[in-house]
């Protein structure tokens, strides 16, 4: 047993009986003996698709918004354009911000569903102290602590952890498993449930490594830094430096030195911020990373010819190579990015051997 409770045992494993990417991989055994099922059709999955695009896309249109209002107010000083302006101009941006990016999201989230294969089914269960929600690609589990806040509407159901948002289908959660589940986050009893077992994590992985006492914070770190290593974060931080200096040459120009100081100690204070948020993962993070890596849990993979599994005491996740867009081998995180969201590992499961037959399967293995 460990310190996250019963529910998170890791599962025994052996050595694995055939070699990495010689068949395909297995599927995931999902969960036995569910509360409740729900098999995905085009509508649902596309609606499912619309209702996360549009949650997902409010942080990034504020963050472009942040980056866009600068220049707009560099234009209208030299244009000496009417005050109304800004705020209505403000408006049109965000509002287009968002739509352009939903628009975006959407079919993304969309094009990540495979209408050829079968019909996905999605299962949930309920146990004392965590619930499992599983389809063909994953299998997760969630302890009831690291709940914050549950929010159900017509098409979804909504739960915020820690550090991440997770929707469902409502067809998946029937009104009793709803009023159960806030129960027993709100320790206010509920129904008398029995411990989960142990996650099915595959039995003969290709390769596997144990987590040390500082793990977790490596990769909430990694997790952390990797949106700032994207070519977009870094052009916003090269853009906000350029637009303190634009803003320290025109209020030089207009008041005199104070114009010049103020500004670039702005920007500097700034810069500064972003570096430490950059570099510093906060503890709801290591938390969060905690659940799948505390000390001496095992972290495992399998490669197939068609996919990969990578599997913790918290969550399992079958990934085709298909998606994944990329992987970054660094000397302890691996960052393997499915769609745009970067998945970290440690570097452990990936040796030369796995990377190179990843490169072989056409993925762009990139090492650090």
């Amino acid at each position: 047993m460990t310190d996250q409770g019963h529910s998170l045992d890791t599962a025994p494993t052996s050595p694995p009986s055939s070699a990495p990417f010689a068949t395909p991989a297995p599927d995931l055994v999902g969960i036995t003996d569910p509360d409740s099922t729900f098999v995905e059709t085009p509508g649902s999955s596309d609606r499912m698709a619309g209702h996360m695009a549009r949650r997902m896309s409010v942080r990034p249109a504020l963050a472009a918004l942040v980056l866009i209002l600068p220049v707009y107010l560099l234009l209208a000083f030299w244009l000496d354009l009417p005050a109304i302006t800004f705020p209505l101009v403000t408006v049109v941006l965000a509002l287009y911000l968002y739509a352009s990016i939903s628009y975006t999201l959407r079919k993304r989230l969309r094009s990540l569903r495979d209408h050829t294969e079968p019909p996905p089914t999605q299962t949930l269960r309920l146990g004392a102290d965590a619930l499992d929600v599983a389809d063909r690609t994953a299998h997760t589990r969630i302890a009831y602590d690291r709940i914050r806040s549950i929010t159900v509407s017509r098409a979804a159901v909504t739960l915020r952890l820690e550090m991440v948002t997770l929707s469902m289908p409502r067809q998946l959660w029937p009104d009793e498993s709803i009023a159960a589940l806030r129960d027993l986050v709100g320790k206010r009893g509920g129904p008398e449930l029995a411990p989960l077992p142990p996650l099915p994590v595959p039995a003969e992985p290709h390769t596997s490594t144990v987590a040390g006492s500082d793990t977790a914070r490596l990769l909430a770190a990694a997790a952390q830094l990797e949106p700032w290593r994207r070519p977009g974060a870094k052009i916003a931080v090269v853009a906000f430096a350029v637009i303190a200096i634009e803003f320290a040459v025109i209020c030089g120009g207009r008041y005199g030195a104070p114009g010049v100081v103020l500004p670039l100690v702005i920007g500097t204070i700034v810069e500064m911020l972003f570096w430490r948020r950059a570099h510093t993962p906060s503890a709801a993070l290591v938390d969060h990373a905690a659940r799948a890596a505390f000390p001496n849990a095992t972290m495992s993979a399998v490669f197939g010819s068609d996919a990969a599994i990578f599997a913790t005491p918290a969550w399992i996740m079958r990934i085709p190579y298909t998606v994944i867009g990329k992987i970054t081998i660094r000397p302890e995180v691996t960052a393997v990015v499915f769609g745009r969201v970067p998945i970290m590992l440690p570097t452990a499961l990936f040796p030369p051997h796995i990377a190179n037959g990843l490169a072989e399967h056409g993925i762009r293995v990139d090492h650090r």
